[in-house]
């Protein structure tokens, strides 16, 4: 009787103890989801004020948090972003955006995995370093984006997934793209290195773009892939390309890929910035290099003459299993060059 007694109010001190860091969990719960929705409404309205002491232009349809007590749901739409205004085209200058909805989430308990929805349709207007003045709608502009930052806020890891999407130019001069499939990109930051996979299929190029070159790429793209190495990229993530050009910047890629037409290129970069210009190496691999000189000399990009030539010097070049000739470029004092032959300037 004695020992039934004794269980009896072991097992009732259990319970009323587990009830207590129930209790006691819940609150912590609680108040660690307030901390973290005053911490994104501070944040959204620091980077607002920031923004607009920089000549920026913002104006949103207000930003709402849900999801208590055990997701953070924060939701905004109709967000427009006019960036400074510039006679010079200045980089990051002359350009806005308009947004549809934008819907951020994370659970309450793991803050630093989160994800980054925007849904509906997308207007951008903006003006190139040379002039050119695009101004066009992306429908839809489904994207999703997942990230991952260390206990200091900064990135690890980013996911960005893209929906098909056509682009409608509103100008006469029309964007270079008019849709696009499956377009991924991945960033994985190493030390002071951002490495960033990006693919995409069926890029639709347009007709002003490609007007001459029909016969021989057609308009679609049909497969874009690389994996590029930034070195510094801290610098320009914090500092701007400016900054980052002009301390060491450069961006490597083991592996790129291009098909579109009658192209068929694989290779691998190695681009380092000095006095703002890159230099370095380009190595590619091109399939069927021949056949494509002879369809670039009938869309008359080039002369019979210089086509000649160019297959005699190539078809010296050894040929690999999968029928590639490897062709070494070169990027200095503002120049490409092909050994002795400068093929542009920049």
């Amino acid at each position: 009787m004695h020992n039934d007694q004794y269980k009896t109010k072991e097992t009732v001190f259990s319970v009323k103890r587990l009830l207590i860091l129930l209790s006691i969990g819940l609150i912590i719960l609680c108040g660690f989801w307030f901390f973290l929705r005053a911490k994104i409404v501070n944040n959204v309205n620091t980077s607002i004020i920031n923004m607009q002491a920089q000549n920026y232009e913002i104006e949103h349809d207000g930003l709402k948090v849900k999801g208590f007590p055990f997701k953070i749901d924060a939701q905004s739409k109709k967000i427009s972003i006019t960036a400074p205004k510039s006679n010079e085209p200045e980089l990051g200058k002359n350009w806005s955006i308009k947004t549809g909805e934008i819907y951020l989430g994370s659970a309450t308990l793991t803050p630093l995995s989160w994800d980054l929805t925007h849904c509906g349709n997308m207007q951008v207007d903006i003006r190139t370093q040379s002039n050119e003045r695009y101004f066009f709608d992306i429908t839809p502009a489904t994207m999703d984006i997942k990230v991952t930052v260390g206990i200091m806020g900064k990135i690890k890891t980013a996911y960005f997934n893209m929906e098909p999407s056509h682009i409608t130019s509103l100008l006469s001069d029309s964007f270079p793209v008019q849709s696009f499939e499956d377009l991924k990109a991945h960033l994985n930051v190493k030390g002071t290195s951002g490495i960033l996979d990006v693919k995409v299929k069926n890029v639709v190029v347009s007709d002003d773009v490609i007007a001459q070159a029909k016969l021989v790429l057609g308009n679609v793209l049909s497969r874009v892939e690389t994996t590029l190495a930034v070195k510094n990229w801290l610098v320009l993530k914090e500092k701007g390309s400016i900054e980052w050009m002009n301390s060491g910047g450069g961006i490597k890629s083991e592996h790129w890929l291009i098909k579109w037409g009658a192209v068929d290129i694989v290779g691998d970069f190695d681009i380092d910035y000095k006095e703002q210009k890159p230099e370095g190496i380009i190595h590619m691999r091109i399939k069927n290099v021949t056949s494509l000189i002879d369809k670039i000399a009938s869309a008359g990009w080039i002369d019979s003459a210089m086509a000649r030539k160019a297959s005699i010097v190539i078809s010296a070049l050894d040929t690999d299993d999968e029928g590639r000739k490897s062709i070494k470029l070169r990027l200095k004092n503002g120049k490409l060059k092909y050994g002795f032959i400068t093929l542009g300037k920049f």
